[in-house]
């Protein structure tokens, strides 16, 4: 999840939709200062178990609102350096932008989290379609039901991204926390593709090779995540848009 990294998945227009009734909360929740020395895999499980370890309330920001980081204004400086370990629980086969919406009452609970949400013009890159043909190809679903997306090592100085089921909703709000692929502004999607996709593509990763040891450089051919997603029938355009932004007003540490 950090840096909106694997495993952790919502949409914007879920995350920002009026809330007329309060909003669900976990069965229990345990929050710790970490007890690690380095990041473990999160996981939103269909038992209703959420493990989030290593984490920032930043990064749990991120989760809980499907945010980007630099969506996310004000607030201490703690928030992106102070680490905790949090465990809650469910019901049973809790949907996973139910078990986000727990996160949102979770942080608002445990550490006082108020927020209101400002338009602010940002610069940004829209999601759209190119020129070339779409080489995407429409999902069966995987065994959750939910996306799957993973970097594997591939010749020197390249890394290829696998991805099952993904939305272009949840591609856009990806791609910035796709630490490879160097994408530093938000992402919207404007495209009219509707459900899940299977795609994988190649990037360069100077310093990489195969065997996951790194390289003094890269020894291909450069590819950016321009290139790449030009090569699925998708471009980055650099664009000045409205965004919401979340503005934190309130916020303590868990006693």
């Amino acid at each position: 999840m950090y840096s909106a990294g694997p495993g952790l998945v919502i949409l914007w227009a879920l995350a920002f939709a009026p809330q007329a009734e309060k909003l669900p909360s976990f069965d229990v929740v345990d929050v710790q200062p970490t007890q690690l020395t380095a990041p473990k895999k999160e996981s939103f499980l269909p038992t209703g178990r959420v493990d989030l370890p290593y984490i920032t309330v930043k990064q749990m920001m991120m989760a809980a609102y499907g945010a980007q980081e630099n969506m996310i204004t004000g607030g201490p400086k703690w928030l992106d350096t102070e680490r905790y370990d949090v465990v809650a629980k469910a019901p049973p086969k809790t949907s996973l932008p139910t078990l986000l919406l727990m996160t949102q009452t979770m942080l608002a609970d445990q550490f006082k989290l108020s927020v209101h949400r400002e338009e602010k013009p940002m610069t940004a890159y829209a999601l759209v379609r190119g020129k070339k043909p779409l080489k995407l190809q429409p999902s069966e679903g995987t065994a959750n039901g939910r996306a799957d997306c993973h970097w594997q090592p591939t010749d020197a100085g390249r890394v290829q991204r696998i991805c099952k089921n993904l939305t272009m909703p949840e591609l856009a709000r990806q791609l910035p926390g796709w630490g490879p692929a160097r994408v530093d502004l938000p992402v919207v999607n404007p495209t009219d593709l509707k459900g899940g996709y299977d795609f994988s593509f190649e990037i360069s990763a100077p310093g990489v090779r195969g065997d996951g040891q790194t390289l003094p450089s890269a020894s291909l051919a450069e590819i950016t995540i321009f290139d790449a997603l030009e090569q699925l029938g998708l471009k980055l355009e650099q664009r000045k848009l409205p965004l919401q932004v979340i503005v934190i007003d309130h916020i303590e540490r868990p006693h």
